[in-house]
């Protein structure tokens, strides 16, 4: 049986992960920007990730995790995942760091980007980039 081709991050990368719907995370593979909300989060405005990998904890633990309740599955059923020395983050909880960035801010994601993840009916569906070949 051939090996089954490992994520990044099973591999060892240092990655990050931003949470979202999964039109956002298709949007922002498309055009490599992410625009800082004009609302702030629980730690100020700018971008938010976690360490916490896809499939890594349940739904409701994640939600609780990153959005303390209130939100919708839908919004961890896409995921950006970024190479974890793309911007200066600064940890506001467990496992949850923050990019700070002023509201209406555009960040370029083109270097920082490995890539995005879509959750369809419970499995996983990556970008190029997301792979490594099996050796």
């Amino acid at each position: 049986m051939p090996a089954r081709a490992q994520l990044i991050w099973e591999h060892g990368a240092r990655v990050k992960f931003h949470y979202t719907e999964h039109e956002y995370a298709a949007m922002l593979l498309a055009e490599q920007v992410f625009r800082v909300p004009t609302e702030p989060g629980s730690a100020g405005h700018g971008l938010y990730v976690t360490t916490v990998q896809p499939r890594a904890m349940p739904d409701e633990k994640l939600l609780d995790l990153l959005f303390a309740r209130g939100r919708p599955a839908i919004a961890i059923e896409g995921v950006v995942v970024l190479r974890d020395d793309a911007f200066s983050w600064r940890r506001y909880a467990h496992r949850s760091y923050v990019h700070d960035a002023s509201p209406g801010e555009v960040l370029d994601l083109s270097l920082a980007l490995v890539g995005v993840g879509i959750r369809r009916r419970g499995n996983w569906l990556w970008s190029d980039g997301i792979y490594l070949p099996p050796a």
